[in-house]
């Protein structure tokens, strides 16, 4: 079921730049912190390392593309900071692998981590404008 989902994730980004078409929503901000989250922590704790989302090139692509986004201030302007300033991927690994029964030894893998991630290459998947990024009143 895991790999189902992420090859409709990969089908439906491969059609828009997010899940629910065009815009950023609710849907991408939930779908964040998990797909983050997998290479560094899920596969090694839950054993789903089939597949990395690297290898889904849409998916990898939107994961980028989020990555780089910049943050809303409450006044619908554009924040000093950015969506990869509100998520510690090496920090998340760690909490992971000392947190769950499954890994007794609490022994924390080395990575990947976030520069294995290379989430700073470009996404080319449309325009960087917040304002044609986010649905803004």
């Amino acid at each position: 079921e895991l790999y189902e989902g992420l090859d409709e994730m990969e089908q439906r980004l491969g059609k828009n730049r997010f899940l629910v078409g065009d815009r950023f929503t609710e849907a991408d901000l939930r779908l964040y912190p998990t797909i983050i989250r997998y290479d560094t922590a899920y596969a090694v704790l839950f054993k789903c390392s089939k597949r990395r989302i690297e290898d889904y090139p849409n998916l990898s692509a939107w994961l980028r593309d989020v990555y780089q986004l910049p943050c809303l201030a409450a006044d619908g302007t554009r924040a000093a900071y950015g969506i990869q300033d509100t998520f510690d991927v090496d920090d998340a690994r760690r909490s992971y692998s000392e947190l769950f029964p499954i890994n007794p030894g609490g022994i924390v893998p080395s990575g990947p981590g976030l520069e294995d991630l290379r989430l700073d290459r470009p996404a080319d998947r449309g325009s960087c404008d917040w304002k044609d990024i986010f649905h803004v009143a």
